[in-house]
């Protein structure tokens, strides 16, 4: 007998605790009560079931449908798909494949700073014909910096020398009193990069690190074959440097290229050592210069004193020749096959190369041995004293001089 509030479970109700149906009624006892089941679907069941069926299908058919496209893209070893199934290929490919967008190429992380400032170098001057054309320029550039006397601060010039040197249009640049970058503070590196930031590049360098405070070096546009030392001291103290000899590849042609940087200031012992080093240069030249080789001397001379230089108008048979530029141009002997032509000392008479306010005077020089005074091309030797960007002043207180050759490359 049941309990009062107690509902007793009939055929088919579900078990609470196990959530199992009871007994399912036999299909007779269906068909007693109507021919319908007890345990019916619910409400939306049979829409779903039938939805998902539909979705199956439609999955076969997309799987189907891919396997034979891919099989007819790819119709193995002997087949060849037909021009219906080409043609079908490519309708499909037209309406369900839309041509992929290019991709951009990724920003660089870190732009580089010269890339769109960078000038175009430019090249050495074409050869006209069977001559070469070329500037060559000296220059003390005063250890490539300026010093504030009342702070101490210093100054690099190397953009102002790279700008000037550009300017000019100097092929082949020798330096006075610029650093080895073996030193503290050395130039050279920075010389370098100025002269690319400018697009004059000069990219084969002479060094002659001389013992000194002031180095000598020779920049050129043109290969340098290779470099020395002479005009050296037999003993120490006799003179401060020797010469930086190079020698440069001009389109075949063989160019000497001399610096110099002579003992400074005006009393009898430096003008003694000053034509000392000038003697020892020209024995050195003396067997070797002859009619066909080209051969540059340049630098400053520091020419400050009456016995440094042959007076205007003077001969060698006075006794001059005996002078520091007397010896320069090997004039004390009595071959003429190996003289040395002072270019500027002749040709500029009086204009100086070297301006520090009240003091003015003829310090720098170039020469030209006789087949090299053969290219210079006329009227071009200048005293560089003046520049569109740059004020000369600032920079140093030398000018560059500077002078022009046509060099024959055949014939000689």
């Amino acid at each position: 007998m049941a309990k009062e509030g107690r509902r007793v479970a009939g055929p088919g109700a579900v078990s609470r605790r196990t959530g199992r149906p009871g007994n399912r009624p036999s299909p007779s006892a269906a068909q007693a009560s109507g021919g319908k089941s007890r345990e019916e679907e619910p409400e939306g069941a049979q829409a779903k079931r039938i939805a998902s069926t539909v979705a199956g299908i439609l999955v076969l058919a997309s799987v189907v449908f891919i396997m034979g496209l891919w099989f007819a893209r790819n119709p193995g070893p002997g087949r060849t798909p037909s021009a219906e199934t080409i043609a079908a290929q490519k309708a499909i490919t037209a309406t369900t494949l839309p041509s992929p967008r290019p991709v951009p190429a990724p920003e660089p992380l870190v732009k580089p700073a010269a890339q769109a400032t960078k000038p175009t170098p430019t090249p050495v001057p074409a050869a006209k014909g069977s001559v070469q054309s070329l500037t060559i320029a000296t220059w003390n550039v005063r250890d490539c910096a300026i010093v504030d006397k009342k702070t101490g601060i210093r100054t690099n010039l190397h953009d102002s020398i790279a700008r000037v040197t550009k300017n000019a249009g100097a092929d082949i640049l020798v330096l006075e009193e610029v650093q080895s970058d073996s030193k503290p503070g050395g130039d050279m590196t920075s010389l370098s990069f100025a002269l690319a930031k400018e697009g004059w590049t000069m990219p084969y360098t002479a060094i002659l690190e001389t013992g000194t405070q002031d180095d000598i070096a020779i920049l050129s546009r043109y290969r340098i074959v290779s470099q020395e030392s002479v005009a050296r001291a037999d003993r120490k103290g006799d003179w401060p440097r020797p010469a930086l000899l190079a020698r440069i590849d001009v389109k075949g042609r063989e160019l000497t290229v001399i610096g110099l940087h002579l003992k400074a200031l005006s009393d009898a012992d430096s003008l003694g050592k000053r034509r000392a080093q000038a003697r020892t240069l020209a024995d050195y030249l003396r067997g070797r210069v002859d009619e066909k080789l080209l051969v540059v001397v340049a630098g400053d001379m520091n020419t400050t004193s009456v016995g440094d230089r042959l007076p205007v108008g003077e001969s060698m048979e006075s006794g001059l020749g005996t002078t520091t530029m007397g010896y320069l141009q090997i004039r004390d002997d009595a071959q003429s096959a190996n003289d040395l032509f002072a270019v500027n000392e002749y040709l500029l008479p009086g204009k100086p190369t070297y301006d520090k306010g009240a003091y003015r005077n003829i310090l720098d020089h170039i020469l030209l041995s006789g087949a090299a005074k053969s290219a210079y091309v006329e009227g071009s030797v200048a005293v560089r004293d003046s520049d569109p960007d740059v004020d000369m002043r600032s920079v140093s207180d030398h000018f560059p001089v500077l002078l022009r050759l046509e060099i024959p490359l055949s014939g000689f």
